[in-house]
């Protein structure tokens, strides 16, 4: 570990050992089985495609079947990280997790505070389709149950400046109506109602576990699963 300024130049902290959050930092999503277990990680950083060659649509359709064919007992989505995106990308994938797992498996829901957006509706998709079999780790996500999204942006002609407003409301929680207000997949397509999107086992990813190597939230998730 490192982390000290030598004249102009920052020396970055690297952590002890390598968990599953740090791995692939050149993919923007990819899963993988957690050792030799039944139960599958599978990370989401952002609803964009990535520079790997296969959209997040083809992945979100290779993942589902893939996991299908290995029929995990329990699947550990990360969004911890993921600020939004296309909703629509991963929607169906989001929804079959339950159907995924099975009636005795579990689905876990990483989060915590930089989950937003479209990593939120993908939270909300996942628990409104197993809602007694998913499991939200980590601590609080990093925005209400009812938000802005979509828009556009622009650049201030004099200072340069870049702003960006939004233009679709969002209500996971009560549904939203108003064709001038409600984005368009929120009111037909993508009709998500959750009672709450709330940590079940809080486990924060803070400064001393990065440093450590470790990822609390996976390690609640696998001493769950041990005693279940």
């Amino acid at each position: 570990m490192a982390w000290r300024l030598d004249g102009d130049e920052w020396q970055a902290v690297l952590p002890a050992g390598e968990p599953l959050f740090l791995r692939h930092p050149d993919r923007g999503y990819w899963f993988e089985r957690v050792g030799q277990s039944d139960i599958v990680y599978l990370t989401i950083r952002r609803n964009l495609d990535d520079d790997s060659g296969e959209s997040i649509r083809a992945f979100s359709e290779r993942a589902a079947a893939e996991l299908r064919a290995i029929s995990p007992r329990a699947i550990i989505v990360d969004q911890r990280f993921n600020g939004g995106g296309d909703l629509t990308l991963t929607f169906d994938l989001m929804d079959q997790l339950g159907d995924i797992v099975g009636p005795e498996g579990r689905v876990y829901l990483l989060a915590n505070a930089n989950t937003f957006s479209a990593a939120i509706v993908n939270l909300a998709a996942a628990k409104a389709g197993a809602p007694q079999r998913t499991v939200i780790v980590g601590s609080q996500i990093g925005d209400r149950l009812q938000f802005w999204a979509e828009g556009w942006a622009y650049t201030l002609p004099n200072s340069g400046f870049y702003a960006r407003y939004s233009t679709g409301f969002y209500d996971l929680q009560n549904g939203c109506s108003g064709i001038f207000r409600c984005h368009w997949g929120s009111r037909h397509i993508f009709p998500i109602l959750v009672d709450d999107l709330d940590v079940d086992i809080p486990a924060p990813l803070d400064f001393e576990a990065y440093v450590a190597g470790r990822d609390p939230a996976v390690e609640a998730v696998l001493a769950a699963e041990a005693v279940r």
